[in-house]
């Protein structure tokens, strides 16, 4: 076998190899990507909307999931730092819990009052997360328009006959 033909099948040709050839085509892609990328944001802005003001949340502004139900709490909660108080010792429950089942004594049946209590607390959880995520929208139920408020209450909108009807015109 001679130098030329070895590691390659007869006929074919010899390949490139993957440094410096491919790396130069790869980053002259990358290059002009960057430039197009570059052109169209400096000849098609994107317009900023009006300057931020942190003492006024924007309508529609709602939390993750996991702090829906504190989100809903702070609303019914009317000083807001009980809220905190009461989320607050909820997440010591959660931390207690495991000395507090031990400490209870198991096979009274009687005892298993811990267990009904963080049920209801966890309906109340879900309760005041799905309140949450229900807040704040308006919503068609058989064919009546529904405002849900911001306590998670819905309120029927008021149409244009709503309001002849009050003003006793036919």
């Amino acid at each position: 076998m001679s130098e030329d033909t070895e590691g390659h099948e007869a006929g074919a040709e010899p390949g490139h190899p993957f440094f410096p050839h491919h790396v130069i085509d790869q980053l002259v892609i990358l290059y002009l990507l960057i430039g197009v990328v570059v052109a169209l944001a400096v000849l098609l802005p994107f317009g900023l909307h009006e300057k931020a003001d942190p003492l006024r949340t924007p309508i529609g502004i709602k939390p993750e999931w996991y702090f829906l139900t504190t989100y809903q709490l702070v609303k019914y909660l009317v000083p807001e730092a009980i809220a905190f108080v009461v989320m607050g010792l909820a997440a010591a429950a959660l931390v207690l819990w495991p000395f507090i089942d031990a400490a209870i004594e198991r096979r009274a049946p009687g005892r298993r009052l811990h267990i009904k209590i963080g049920a209801v607390a966890l309906a109340i959880t879900i309760g005041l997360a799905l309140l949450g995520y229900v807040s704040e929208r308006h919503v068609t139920v058989l064919g009546q328009k529904y405002h849900i408020n911001l306590k998670g209450w819905p309120e029927r909108e008021r149409t244009a006959g709503d309001v002849e009807n009050q003003d006793g015109s036919p």
